[in-house]
């Protein structure tokens, strides 16, 4: 969220502004951007078609929540980071029924205070390199490795 807000310092300035809006914003990046790519893995317990494939009963499935996440036919423009919407409810970036981060709560509340604090006691906050970021080799989980920052003069 903090790389997503330094490519966008108007909504970066809008949030700052704003900060009752932070908790609709942390929910579109989760969504958007969110960490898990991969979830658990299963096994069909019986025959399924899925868009019009056949799924025998026993194969591996792999629950994508980053594909889900950009459903087009669950999220207008779902490619797009848009922190005005209003469709957000129900992305899978934690999970879902009984595999739910217990967590998540906590997670939300982690986000909106360290994210609210960052940008209001740092209007200046910018990317410390002109290097192209590394992002964490791990197929089950998306992100950076670091993120070096320049926080300038604390507002």
């Amino acid at each position: 969220m903090v790389r997503g807000l330094i490519d966008r310092p108007r909504l970066m300035a809008s949030l700052r502004e704003h900060p009752e809006h932070l908790p609709d914003a942390v929910e579109e990046f989760l969504r958007f951007d969110g960490s898990a790519r991969m979830g658990v893995w299963r096994f069909a317990a019986e025959d399924i078609e899925l868009a019009g494939r056949r799924i025998p009963a026993g194969s591996l499935v792999i629950v994508s929540p980053a594909a889900a996440n950009r459903d087009p036919a669950r999220y207008a423009d779902a490619d797009s980071l848009d922190p005005d919407r209003r469709d957000v409810a129900g992305h899978i970036a934690f999970g879902r029924g009984r595999h739910r981060c217990t967590g998540a709560a906590l997670a939300r509340v982690e986000a909106e205070t360290a994210v609210g604090t960052l940008i209001r006691r740092h209007p200046q906050l910018r990317l410390a390199t002109g290097e192209p970021l590394r992002r964490r080799a791990v197929v089950t989980l998306h992100g950076l490795r670091r993120l070096p920052v320049v926080l300038g003069p604390a507002g």
